[in-house]
C-alpha cells in the first residue's frame, strides 16, 4: 500500500509541475480581451462547536461556498496591469451540482465581470458538478445568456493538485473564523 502511495504522491508531483508551468504560460501571454476564471467549492463552512460530531459535519447542514478567481488585463496608462479578483458564492443548498455551477458563474458573467472582458478561459477540477454533461452542453450558452464567450473549458484530472484559488479559501476561512471568535457568526 506504501508503494501505490508513493507512486501516486510522485505522479500527482509531475502532473501539478506540468499544470502549474501550463497555467504559467497562459497567464503571461493572457490577452486584454480574455479572463482566466478558475472555480472550485470549499467545503462546508460549518457553525463552530465546542466539539463537533461526525454527524454535524458529514450531515447536509453548513453553508457551501462556490469560489472563482478572476485575473485579467487592464490597461493603467496605457500599460497593460494584471488584475486577480476573487468571487465567493454562499449557500445553504448542500448539492454541489452543475445548477449551482451555472447560476454562479451567470452571476459572475453578467454581474461582476469587467466591460472590456467579452470571453474567458474557465478552469476547474474534475468534480462532477463541473465535469458532467449537462456543464459541456451549456458551455456555448454563455454568450446567449451573460454575453460572455466561454471560449475555453479546462477542466483537471480530478485530485489534480491546488490552485492560488484554496489559498484564497484559506484566507476567506481565517476572516470567518476570527469574526466568530469575535461573536459576529
Amino acid at each position: 500500500m506504501a508503494r501505490e502511495n508513493l507512486v501516486e504522491y510522485r505522479s500527482h508531483l509531475a502532473r501539478q509541475l506540468s499544470e502549474s508551468q501550463f497555467d504559467d504560460d497562459e497567464a503571461r501571454n493572457l490577452k486584454i480581451d480574455t479572463a482566466i476564471i478558475a472555480s472550485d467549492y470549499k467545503m462546508k463552512i460549518l457553525s463552530v462547536f465546542f466539539r463537533e460530531n461526525q454527524n454535524k459535519f458529514f450531515g447536509k447542514h453548513g453553508t457551501l461556498c462556490l469560489g472563482f478567481m478572476m485575473q485579467y488585463l487592464e490597461l493603467v496608462d496605457g500599460t497593460p496591469r494584471k488584475v486577480v479578483e476573487f468571487a465567493m458564492m454562499l449557500t445553504d443548498d448542500t448539492r454541489q451540482d452543475a445548477i449551482q455551477v451555472l447560476s454562479g458563474k451567470y452571476l459572475l458573467y453578467s454581474k461582476f465581470m469587467p466591460s472590456h472582458i467579452p470571453k474567458t478561459i474557465f478552469r476547474s477540477d474534475g468534480a462532477g458538478c463541473f465535469n458532467c454533461d449537462l456543464m459541456k452542453a451549456c458551455q456555448p450558452l454563455s454568450t446567449a445568456w451573460a454575453g460572455i464567450e466561454e471560449a475555453v473549458c479546462q477542466i483537471t484530472v480530478a485530485g489534480g493538485g491546488k490552485s492560488i484559488l484554496d489559498g484564497g479559501f484559506g484566507q476567506m476561512s481565517a476572516i470567518m473564523n476570527s469574526a466568530s471568535d469575535m461573536g459576529n457568526g
